[in-house]
């Protein structure tokens, strides 16, 4: 592959993430208008919503983190429950990694890292073998925009707009959950296995009485390792070995910029 070409790769891949994350940019732009608006009420500022947007990237824990800000929380509280909301990110980005290339350096695998969401997650997984990092950025390119900016513009507004539209904003993250698990269960019974078995599992652990109580970071974290699990010990994937497009990319990309992050 020459220099050229790989740049072309390069460019290609990261259209394609800006494809693919036009929808999520939309929904996350309606959610984070509401977290905008949530924050205001709470007497943070509209750049510090800004800021808090823009590094966690996470609409449960940011909403928990304003109303634990609003009570006067401790921060050695308010960076354990934020743990703890979002230690699932950490399982996923442990999967995620099993997608691109082993020979990816740390400085891409970092950098995704940072942007990992559930959405985001679902959507780098339904792709076909290897994926190239430039494709990830080019979610992030448009997620990460859409949920800074609907924060800003949610914090402007205020007041203005109505609990009950409000509350409609954020069904649309529900929606976009299903429009990510659907395509790919309707076509593959052990992903549709998998989507049901998770339902289920989620359904007993916030009505059982000895897990009710559990928080929604930790059922999610329970969740994931024991249906993956499972799913890997009686359906295990079969790496395709042939499949080294992304390898191919970053390296003649590395090599246009003459940048050497590879060990030959």
């Amino acid at each position: 592959m020459s220099k050229f070409d790989g740049m072309t790769n390069a460019i290609d891949n990261w259209q394609n993430g800006l494809r693919d994350g036009f929808p999520l940019g939309i929904a996350y732009f309606a959610v984070s208008f509401a977290f905008g608006i949530y924050a205001t009420k709470n007497n943070i500022s509209i750049f510090d919503s800004f800021l808090i947007s823009l590094t966690n990237l996470t609409s449960a824990g940011q909403f928990a983190g304003v109303d634990m800000i609003a009570r006067s929380t401790g921060f050695f509280e308010i960076a354990i429950t934020e743990l703890v909301l979002n230690i699932r990110y950490l399982i996923m980005s442990c999967s995620l990694s099993q997608k691109y290339d082993s020979d990816l350096p740390l400085i891409h695998r970092s950098i995704t890292a940072f942007a990992i969401t559930d959405e985001m997650f679902g959507v780098v997984c339904c792709q076909k073998g290897k994926v190239s990092p430039f494709y990830t950025y080019g979610l992030m390119c448009m997620t990460i925009p859409s949920w800074c900016l609907g924060t800003v513009c949610g914090g402007f507004s205020g007041t203005l707009l109505s609990q009950s539209l409000i509350s409609a904003l954020g069904v649309l993250v529900y929606a976009l959950y299903f429009a990510i698990i659907v395509p790919p269960a309707k076509h593959d019974k052990i992903i549709r296995c998998v989507c049901i078995s998770s339902m289920l599992l989620s359904v007993a652990l916030t009505y059982l009485p000895y897990t009710k109580n559990i928080s929604q970071g930790i059922r999610i974290m329970i969740i994931t390792i024991i249906i993956s699990s499972i799913a890997a010990i009686l359906r295990p994937v079969k790496e395709d070995v042939a499949d080294t497009t992304a390898k191919e990319t970053i390296k003649a990309y590395n090599e246009a910029m003459k940048v050497e992050l590879y060990d030959e």
